[in-house]
């Protein structure tokens, strides 16, 4: 057995209301998720900063060539860093480029400039950085809740 139960609102002053309410709920929604996606942004810079890719692992080590030259050539901001942690920041185009796109229902996050993609794209093969966990997912889920309120 079911129940229905119809609203049926009389006084065009109510409707107004629900109306109001309903655009700044959405408002509030698209609020909750520019927040949250900025919450997603800060995630993959922090991690990828610190050399660990979507799983919290440490990247693949960079081949020996491209720790070298990135140890010795000036021209990409190197030259005589002793540590080589793979932590994909070389000029820091890239990771800077990363940018949100955000609509009532949903947020995006890409790139700003096609070059920075496609450098992404190829790092993002071998070094998983762009995207999230299980737990980060959730804690954005989290964040999403709070903003809401």
């Amino acid at each position: 057995m079911s129940m229905i139960v119809k609203v049926d609102i009389k006084p065009k002053s109510f409707r107004g209301v629900i109306k109001k309410r309903r655009t700044n709920a959405l408002g509030s929604v698209k609020t909750a998720l520019t927040r949250t996606a900025s919450v997603g942004v800060r995630m993959i810079l922090d991690r990828t900063e610190k050399g660990k890719n979507i799983d919290g692992q440490r990247f693949k080590k960079y081949s020996k060539d491209y720790a070298e030259w990135k140890t010795t050539s000036t021209a990409k901001g190197g030259g005589g860093k002793t540590s080589i942690t793979p932590n994909l920041h070389l000029s820091g185009k890239m990771l800077s480029s990363i940018t949100t796109r955000v609509t009532r229902t949903k947020a995006t996050l890409s790139f700003t400039r096609g070059r920075e993609l496609d450098k992404a794209t190829r790092n993002n093969k071998s070094r998983p950085f762009f995207g999230f966990s299980r737990a980060e997912q959730k804690e954005l889920g989290r964040a999403f809740e709070r903003f809401m309120k």
